[in-house]
């Protein structure tokens, strides 16, 4: 099948990403890694209006050292979280969750931000924003917010983004520095949708 049809938009700030979806009016949708939106698109499951792809907006990738802890630009891609050395020291959890996500083609193209807007249940990244305490930051047309983790996942592929707001980063704190953590997954294969994650994170604690 093909995709029905849409508008495509690429705007290059924060500023026009937002102004695109408050204009969409709740029938827009964003592309970052597109590794979820571009099959069901193509299934004719998802339907928008218009396509706001974020990849050209700049400062939404990268990972920095802020607030006690990490700050990861929503559009960072998985493979770059996999290695990086700010993640590893600073949210362990994370890194070796994401050894977990799907393949290593398709990390090159996922974003942290694009799994934790689509709040897939078997996701990692949902999970472990719960396990750890982050806080999604999202911008819309009238400023900036950062949501708790706990209130932000209303239930499977449901959130509390407005129809105009775009999530730009996602920030976790840092533990204690005896802080264990471990994390185990268990697949019927490596990257299948269905599974069960059960890592625990520090003592008592599970995700």
């Amino acid at each position: 099948m093909k995709p029905a049809p849409f508008d495509y938009v690429a705007p290059e700030t924060v500023e026009e990403a937002v102004q695109h979806l408050a204009g969409g009016f709740g029938d827009a949708i964003v592309l970052a890694g597109g590794q979820t939106l571009m099959p069901l698109m193509a299934l004719r499951m998802s339907t928008p209006g218009v396509v706001v792809d974020i990849n050209r907006v700049k400062g939404l990738a990268g990972v920095s050292a802020a607030d006690g802890g990490a700050r990861i630009g929503a559009v960072t891609r998985q493979n770059s979280i996999l290695k990086d050395p700010l993640v590893a020291r600073h949210v362990p959890g994370l890194a070796k969750a994401t050894a977990f996500v799907g393949h290593h083609q398709t990390r090159n193209r996922g974003t942290i931000g694009g799994s934790i807007s689509f709040a897939e249940p078997a996701a990692e990244y949902p999970a472990v924003a719960l396990a750890l305490g982050a806080r999604i930051e999202a911008h819309s047309t009238s400023g900036v917010r950062q949501i708790a983790a706990d209130d932000f996942f209303q239930g499977p592929y449901v959130t509390a983004l407005q129809p105009d707001e775009l999530v730009t980063a996602v920030h976790f704190p840092d533990w204690p520095a005896n802080t264990l953590t471990l994390v185990h997954e268990i697949a019927r294969r490596p990257g299948d949708a269905i599974r069960t994650t059960s890592p625990g994170v520090g003592e008592g604690m599970k995700l």
